[in-house]
């Protein structure tokens, strides 16, 4: 079985503002750099949510599936483990012939929404490819201050080494201690 992520949509996440950055990172109050800073944040959750694959922000999410053998289907049908939680809402399931004509699947007939919820089943499985189409986002709970941390950590490191130059011949990763905070969360270690 062969899959493909992409993220559609995407709502900016509100959990760290313009003014914990500047206290964090203690950039001075210019104006004109919101722009950048903001870029910085969402950068920095951007990376977050590939690393610990969930999603922070309220994301629209498509995963495609095709290739299907049989050694992917069980007895009761294709097991899918949606990546990117925690899911929100399931909004469809489509499949596809080799024609390219799409069938939308019907829940709790065509496809089910198993426990945990972000794994589905899919029952008809003589389909070429199926798109799941989702949303998934973290809520005001799930989202603690260890994530809250590594996002202005990351915008942080990204703020202080904004300019272009590059001295020496010596690169570094994030700093360790982004990893360690983030490790905890990570889920989907195999997509």
């Amino acid at each position: 079985m062969r899959t493909r992520v992409a993220i559609t949509a995407t709502t900016p996440t509100t959990a760290i503002t313009l003014v914990d950055f500047r206290l964090y990172a203690k950039a001075i109050d210019i104006s004109a750099e919101d722009g950048m800073i903001t870029d910085q944040i969402k950068a920095a959750v951007k990376f977050i949510e590939n690393y610990i694959q969930q999603s922070i922000n309220a994301n629209t999410i498509n995963l495609f599936v095709w290739e299907v053998q049989d050694f992917d289907l069980s007895n009761d049908g294709l097991r899918i483990e949606l990546p990117f939680t925690p899911i929100t809402a399931i909004t469809s399931v489509k499949a596809y012939d080799n024609a390219g004509t799409e069938t939308t699947l019907t829940l709790d007939s065509d496809w089910y929404k198993l426990q945990p919820s972000e794994i589905v089943r899919v029952e008809d499985f003589s389909y070429d490819t199926y798109k799941f189409t989702y949303t998934a986002g973290m809520n005001a709970t799930e989202l603690d201050d260890n994530i809250k941390e590594a996002i202005l950590k990351i915008a942080a490191e990204l703020y202080d080494k904004r300019a272009t130059s590059v001295i020496g011949t010596i690169t570094a990763e994030m700093k360790m201690s982004v990893y360690k905070m983030l490790n905890p969360y990570r889920k989907h270690l195999n997509w």
